[in-house]
């Protein structure tokens, strides 16, 4: 761990040209991440890396913007980036409208239960507001197909979307009725005003220079205003201290991976004083169910009849509800009231005037 690699790099997060310390590698033509030194020298795949200066582990190098761009602009929601896809993964309206209008019981209670926990969730952005406006100004900056654009709209907010792929954003604007941009945040140039919340969700770690994010966000906002942000809990979650193979890591689509701390401090460096911070840790229950499941042989014989559905697949649907939303709720809590959850969001005021 002592050499380095691209030496005197520009970090994308703290805007500082600094040595970094390799960590990572993740081989092209595997699941799992690895140590560095576990690879063999000149093994297709990605380097991580931590910066020296602001600790943040991201891909070195850096992929282009041009080869950015050409995965959120192709199938990106569609395809199998993550296992299944990822519209099925976060369980959102499915890009082809007309081939998915019918949804079983099951998925339609889930999806009631999301829209609740949206709302919950943008309810909570506005807690540390100190004066809120009588019509909130919402902006959601990668806002994918609309969930959260959708909770504000339903609680009336003057909300409006960024969204890179343009199928996407229409989704996005079919389901919420808001303004959705199609393109990347730094062409926004649809209103002057400002907002009272901003949020970036899930969104930071595909960024290539999140230092240059935040700083657009803070300009966009109120004296006041409340930046949130969510990203993956990679390195400080419940995953990395209990599983021994890391397969959460997806370069180079997640570029950046941070921590509570490191993100915290990225936001204090531009001048934002941290208000709240949050963990969720639902999936935990889902990840123990299926590493037992891993451990016993059983689950790939389990996600068939998953995915085959019939009466075949009843008793396992009912032990996997049993367990996702009973019994592995206690540990879930102390998952997420630990800051071990697999996301973690991180609530910034702007300062009410600027520095003297």
């Amino acid at each position: 761990m002592s050499s380095r690699i691209s030496p005197g790099s520009l970090c994308g997060c703290c805007g500082r040209v600094c040595g970094r310390t390799p960590a990572f590698f993740k081989p092209k033509d595997s699941q799992f991440t690895v140590n560095t030194g576990q690879v063999e020298s000149g093994t297709p795949g990605w380097h991580l890396s931590y910066c020296d200066s602001c600790g943040v582990l991201s891909v070195d190098p850096v992929p282009s913007e041009n080869e950015l761009n050409k995965i959120y602009e192709g199938d990106f929601y569609s395809s199998n980036i993550y296992r299944g896809g990822i519209g099925d993964w976060m369980m959102q309206k499915p890009l082809d409208t007309q081939k998915n209008k019918s949804h079983g019981l099951l998925k339609k209670l889930k999806r009631a239960r999301m829209r609740r926990r949206d709302l919950a969730y943008v309810r909570k952005m506005a807690e540390p507001l100190k004066a809120p406006a009588q019509r909130i100004r919402f902006l959601d900056i990668g806002c994918g197909t609309g969930e959260t654009l959708t909770a504000a709209a339903k609680l009336e907010w003057e909300a409006s979307g960024i969204e890179l792929n343009p199928s996407a954003a229409a989704i996005a604007r079919e389901r919420s009725g808001r303004p959705v941009f199609n393109g990347p945040f730094e062409s926004f140039t649809g209103t002057e005003k400002q907002y009272d919340i901003i949020h970036v969700g899930d969104v930071l770690e595909h960024i290539r220079e999140p230092n240059r994010l935040i700083a657009w966000a803070e300009g966009k906002l109120v004296p006041g205003g409340i930046l949130r942000i969510q990203v993956p809990n990679d390195l400080a979650g419940y995953r990395m201290l209990w599983f021994s193979k890391i397969w959460w890591m997806f370069p180079p689509i997640h570029l950046h991976y941070f921590t509570p701390a490191s993100l915290s401090a990225l936001l204090e460096r531009h001048g934002f004083s941290i208000v709240s911070k949050g963990s969720v840790g639902e999936s935990v229950g889902i990840d123990t169910r299926r590493s037992v499941l891993w451990s016993l042989g059983l689950l790939p014989r389990a996600d068939a009849l998953a995915t085959t559905g019939g009466l075949g697949a009843l008793p396992l649907e009912l032990v996997r509800l049993l367990w996702d939303r009973v019994l592995s709720v206690p540990l879930q809590v102390t998952v997420g009231r630990t800051m071990r959850g697999f996301v973690f969001w991180v609530s910034a005021r702007k300062p009410e005037r600027a520095p003297e």
